[in-house]
């Protein structure tokens, strides 16, 4: 492994997906008008499908430091995507819902996806989308941090 060049390393080409993936997502969304950057739009999809969520558990959806996720939530808060909420009980848990404003753009964040899911399959073929799909679920479901 050693000798093996980085550059055509595992490691290199999910980091230079990843970069590339994000950079289409938000060339797509600047077309619609939507200026946020993928990191926004995640945390808006995230609560989305969860309604209602603590920081702690955002924070951990996002495998993201609590510091950088408190930052793009405040942001989000600020813009009038999200509402904070301190819990009545426990007065250091906050738990974070969406704002009418976030459900504006997220038909668009959803077209976007389709978008890219079409990108994908154009390159590599269904069969080979429905193998990486796997393959990342996978990854996904079986990384620990």
């Amino acid at each position: 492994m050693k000798n093996k060049n980085l550059e055509n390393s595992l490691f290199s080409y999910i980091s230079r997906i990843r970069i590339k993936s994000c950079c289409f997502i938000e060339n797509e969304a600047k077309k619609r008008g939507i200026t946020l950057s993928y990191s926004y739009m995640r945390i808006i999809i995230i609560l989305h499908f969860n309604k209602k969520l603590s920081m702690k558990e955002l924070t951990n959806r996002l495998g993201r430091d609590k510091s950088t996720v408190t930052s793009l939530v405040n942001k989000l808060e600020a813009e009038g995507y999200i509402k904070k909420t301190v819990c009545d009980f426990d007065k250091r848990m906050t738990y974070l819902e969406l704002k009418d404003k976030s459900q504006e753009i997220l038909d668009t964040i959803f077209e976007i996806s389709e978008v890219f899911h079409e990108k994908v399959v154009e390159m590599i073929g269904e069969e080979d989308t429905d193998t990486l799909y796997r393959i990342n679920k996978k990854l996904l479901d079986n990384w620990n941090l």
